[in-house]
């Protein structure tokens, strides 16, 4: 109980942080563990396991227990469980195990879709090197016809003058 911990009975734990937190030095010795029921004369019964075997039974009986969610920028929720351990250990695990597959599986479509966007992205905006070859050709055309061009005007303009 509180009262029992606050006195510093019956509890496993030493110290008052976690870096003087240690197992509680009373469980080193074995005397103070109690596998065994005592028997009619306040002993404990040589060989007799039933205390271990009771505690170890707990994880098939039915337990109230409160099971807590959280949302995300939502508050907590708590619904209470008439399970066994065993049956809640099991249940959170493949709770678990689902998420992890729904978020991996996020990741993933994520992933192929930033990888897919990012091509639509290039194919819209990214210079293509075929498009503008073809076009620095045909701009290179053109600036040689129009040096000819003024090449001819040039001649055209030198003959008339000489002829005068």
């Amino acid at each position: 109980t509180g009262i029992a911990a606050a006195l510093g009975i019956n509890t496993f734990f030493e110290g008052d942080d976690a870096e003087t937190i240690r197992v509680n030095s009373l469980l080193k010795n074995t005397d103070y563990i109690a596998a065994a029921k005592l028997d009619e004369n306040g002993e404990f019964a040589a060989g007799d396991n039933s205390n271990a075997l009771s505690i170890a039974d707990l994880q098939y009986q039915t337990q109230n227990i409160s099971q807590w969610t959280f949302e995300r920028g939502g508050g907590a929720d708590s619904t209470n469980l008439s399970i066994s351990f065993e049956d809640f250990y099991h249940s959170m695990l493949g709770s678990m195990g689902i998420k992890s597959a729904n978020i991996s599986s996020s990741v993933e479509f994520n992933e192929v879709m930033a990888a897919k966007l990012g091509e639509q992205r290039d194919a819209v905006s990214a210079v293509s090197l075929d498009e503008e070859m073809v076009n620095m050709m045909k701009y290179q055309h053109a600036f040689t016809a129009a040096s000819r061009l003024l090449n001819v005007a040039d001649e055209m303009l030198n003959t008339l003058i000489e002829l005068r």
